[in-house]
Parts: structure tokens; C-alpha cells; sequence
């Protein structure tokens, strides 16, 4: 049931982002919502521990001391990954990416502190 909820909040979130913030395109309707979103939250499940690990490696733990300014930046690397294996989502470039990001961040939060 979490798994559901968690995917709810985040199709909300895509819809707020698609409707807020310009080259954050997002095709389809609902469906298209959906799909991007379970994309999204495979690809973050998948490769978001595995891109933090690396970069606060490369950073030699700057990255990671850095805190919420490195959870948007994965995520919006994970955006622009979403980006090219959906044909529903179009992002323009990374800072469209890294906006987005932000805003999926606090939406999410705050619809969890309303939910749960």
C-alpha cells in the first residue's frame, strides 16, 4: 500500500512541476503522468543511492555534506535519465532538470505530511 501512496505523490508532484515550470514537459494525460512517475521512482530507487555513493566518492565526501543541494541534484541527474527512456517526458536542460527537482522534493514532503 506504501508503494501506491508514494506513487500517487509523485504523479501529483510531476503534475505540479509540468504545470509550474517551463521545458518541464510532460505528454500523454494521466497515463503519460503515471508512467513517468513509475519510471521515475525506479530509476531513483535503482540508480539514486548509486549515484550519490559515486559522486560523494569523487568528491572525496564534499557532496554528501552538502545535504539537500545533493538529493536535487540526483534526483535531477534521475530526471534527465527519466527523461531519455520515456517518450512522455521532456526536460529542455539540467537546471530545468535541478527546478524540477526542488519542487518534487518539497510537493513530496509536504503531501506526506498531509497523508501520513
Amino acid at each position: 500500500m506504501d508503494l501506491l501512496i508514494t506513487w500517487a505523490m509523485y504523479t501529483a508532484a510531476l503534475a505540479v512541476v509540468a504545470a509550474l515550470v517551463p521545458g518541464f514537459e510532460i505528454k500523454g494525460g494521466l497515463k503519460g503522468h503515471i508512467i513517468v512517475a513509475a519510471l521515475f521512482g525506479l530509476l531513483n530507487w535503482a540508480l539514486g543511492w548509486f549515484l550519490t555513493a559515486v559522486l560523494t566518492l569523487a568528491t572525496l565526501g564534499l557532496f554528501w555534506l552538502l545535504g539537500i543541494v545533493a538529493h536535487t541534484i540526483v534526483m535531477a541527474i534521475v530526471l534527465l535519465i527519466t527523461d531519455k527512456f520515456s517518450d512522455s517526458l521532456r526536460i529542455r536542460s539540467f537546471w530545468i532538470a535541478w527546478v524540477s527537482a526542488a519542487i518534487i522534493s518539497v510537493s513530496v514532503g509536504l503531501l506526506e505530511r498531509v497523508i501520513r
